[in-house]
């Protein structure tokens, strides 16, 4: 039967129909499949965070096994190794030296001998795992530690006995899934499982040992293996949370809901019998947005050649809706990607130039310009496109012209012809519009066009505050970026280079040195009875004497010299491709530029001297811990000399300190 009853009705219900059956599949199929599947990713994510976190503890032990190395040859051992655990707290420190524990702090483990215990690495390389044994790994560096000219002075041991307790605290300390357990298997044998019975345990050390299948039993496994900066082997695994009767109550709910759809279909077929009801049900789907909707014509009568109007009006106005989605569809997918973008990027120019090309296009708009916001002015930072007439004013103040007063408020602004301020140039139609995360205002972002365009409307400043949203947020995170970057390498009280700074940075120029045979110094500066100075004056001059100091530093060194805060009133200098001869000269300057000019701080003039200690390679080491032990020694014997001058290291054992040590 061809009724319109009949063909709509078969229409409804394989609309209904089919929907619920593909959704019915989603609920049965792909649910639980998703659910193994994030499982075995979260297992696989678990394990290598937990392998990570091994790697991180490793190099945590050996930085200091390395600082313990450096107080070998110390007078009071046992104060070296309860500071290395004090740097550790969860970890023992042993100083040994032919075979035998001389010094140590916290809990040894009781089944390795001294012998054992130094012949450990944490990043050696892996040899077969022994067979299995109940010991707990051990999480262990060893260093060897000589004195200034090389004489051994045994092994520096710090490590870290990982049993199920400690492994957990590093379990926990990754937020991993509830329910996850962990497995190692460590050389020799040595193993450690969390928070599962023993059978269960037995299974995932099997696991972490072997390897195997993504599932073992109801529990969904994964495995890293070792390398050799991770000695063990780790396994993650879970037991997905199952449940059947949930899909059941959706089926229920679905299969009542298609009985009422059918009894719906039925209800409005038998209701649209005569083609007039068939017409004005058509008309009034589409005012709803049903832009598919047809009505059939069988004859020549005047309602058939509405029914053929009312289709072709259809048909033009779906094709041109058609258009106008794929256009919004494609600029919600650039809109989309601009977004991914700025979220990634850390060059602020590069970041704003796409934001200011994004914004001309979304406008369209012959001309943009980026504002940002630098105490109480605005300043122009980028235009687009490239190479453009900038504006005539490069700074604002806040409240004035165009950028100023958007960057005031924060509230966007229109400029219609013949209204351009000195921040536009085109001398048409202007919109600006915040840049801003929070209530805080980074900046304005102002489009333009030519004099013969028309004025932005409503439409185009709602864009144009949709894209500045997203924007100010990245430009935000670029600006937190590179403040963080500055502020992890800076000491906070001069601005100088911090410890941290010094550190990576002598370690790589002596790596580049020794590489190409290239010439390397250390200058180790000390300011002079610096105490008396803030006994005498305080410590709020004293500080500013630091800071004057770090300044006069700067002003004395080449652009590629490094100065950094060694410690309280102590700095130091690497300056490469510098051989002694060079090192004096600078010292020479250094001192000349401490001394000749007083240090004046509000009302208060202080006379400061520097003594300075110099170490260049090759002639006082090869590593960048000689260099820092041989300025020092070259620092004492300045003191010893009578202060305020400059002294290079001997090769020779470093001369005794005296008593210039209690008022440097």
């Amino acid at each position: 039967m061809t009724s319109v009853r009949s063909r709509l009705a078969t229409t409804l219900a394989v609309v209904l129909v089919l929907p619920a059956i593909a959704v019915i599949v989603a609920f049965g199929v792909k649910v639980p499949e998703q659910a193994r599947e994030a499982a075995s990713v979260n297992m696989l994510t678990t394990a290598r965070a937990v392998a990570l976190s091994l790697t991180t503890r490793c190099l945590a032990l050996g930085e200091t096994a390395r600082a313990l190395a450096l107080q070998a040859g110390a007078k009071n051992l046992a104060a070296a190794t309860d500071e290395a655990t004090r740097r550790q707290p969860t970890a023992f420190a042993a100083l040994i030296r032919g075979g035998r524990v001389v010094a140590s702090s916290g809990q040894l483990p009781t089944d390795l001998p001294p012998g054992r215990l130094a012949g450990l690495r944490c990043t050696r390389r892996l040899a077969e795992s022994g067979p299995v044994t109940t010991d707990p790994p051990v999480l262990l560096e060893v260093v060897s530690a000589t004195d200034a000219t090389g004489k051994p002075l045994g092994e520096a041991v710090v490590g870290q006995v990982l049993d199920a307790v400690a492994l957990g605290m590093v379990a926990a300390k990754l937020d991993p899934r509830d329910g996850t357990a962990i497995a190692l298997d460590c050389p020799d044998g040595r193993g450690v499982v969390t928070g599962t019975d023993a059978a269960t345990a037995a299974v995932l050390r099997t696991a972490a040992r072997e390897g195997g299948p993504e599932r073992i039993g109801p529990w969904q496994v994964a495995r890293v293996a070792a390398t050799e900066n991770q000695g063990c082997d780790v396994a993650a695994a879970v037991q997905p949370a199952a449940g059947g009767r949930p899909m059941s109550r959706i089926v229920a709910v679905f299969v009542a809901g298609l009985a009422v759809a059918a009894w719906l279909v039925l209800r409005v077929a038998d209701s649209l019998t005569r083609p007039i009801l068939a017409l004005t049900e058509a008309a009034e789907r589409v005012a709803r947005g049903d832009l598919t909707t047809r009505t059939q014509a069988q004859g020549s009568s005047e309602l058939d050649r509405l029914s053929d109007a009312f289709n072709h009006m259809t048909d033009e106005l779906q094709a041109k809706l058609g258009e106008l989605e794929s256009s919004r569809n494609l600029l919600r997918e650039n809109v989309g990607r601009l977004g991914d973008t700025l979220q990634r990027t850390h060059d602020l120019d590069g970041l704003l130039m796409t934001v200011l090309g994004a914004a001309a296009s979304a406008t369209v708009s012959q001309r943009a310009t980026v504002w940002l916001v630098e105490g109480g002015s605005v300043v122009a930072r980028v235009s687009s496109p490239a190479g453009a007439p900038r504006p005539t004013a490069r700074r604002l103040p806040l409240g004035t012209e165009l950028a100023g007063v958007v960057a005031a408020d924060g509230l966007p602004r229109r400029l219609g012809h013949g209204q351009g301020d000195s921040t536009t140039v085109l001398g048409g139609p202007a919109l600006a519009a915040p840049l801003r995360r929070g209530h805080h205002v980074l900046g304005v972002i102002v489009v333009e066009r030519d004099p013969e365009q028309p004025a932005f409307d409503a439409d185009d400043e709602a864009m144009l505050v949709s894209l500045a949203g997203p924007a100010g947020i990245a430009v935000d995170n670029v600006m937190l970026h590179r403040e963080a970057q500055r502020l992890s390498v800076t000491d906070p009280l001069t601005g100088a280079g911090n410890l941290r700074h010094m550190t990576t940075t002598l370690a790589r120029e002596v790596e580049r040195a020794t590489r190409f045979q290239r010439p390397l110094s250390l200058l180790l500066l000390d300011l002079d009875f610096f105490k008396n100075v803030n006994d005498t004056y305080g410590h709020t001059v004293g500080d500013a004497v630091l800071r004057e100091l770090a300044r006069r530093l700067a002003s004395c060194v080449r652009e590629v010299d490094v100065v950094a805060r060694y410690g309280g009133e102590e700095f130091v200098v690497v300056t490469p491709e510098t051989d002694i001869e060079g090192a004096e000269r600078l010292a020479a300057r250094i001192c000349e530029a401490v001394r000749e000019e007083p240090f004046v701080v509000g009302d208060d003039v202080v006379q400061v001297t520097v003594s300075v200690g110099i170490a260049s390679l090759p002639q006082h080491g090869s590593a960048s811990g000689d260099l820092v032990r041989a300025a020092d020694e070259g620092l004492y014997a300045a003191k010893h000399a009578g202060r305020d001058r400059y002294r290079v290291a001997s090769s020779g054992e470093p001369a005794p300190a005296g008593d210039v040590t209690a008022d440097r």
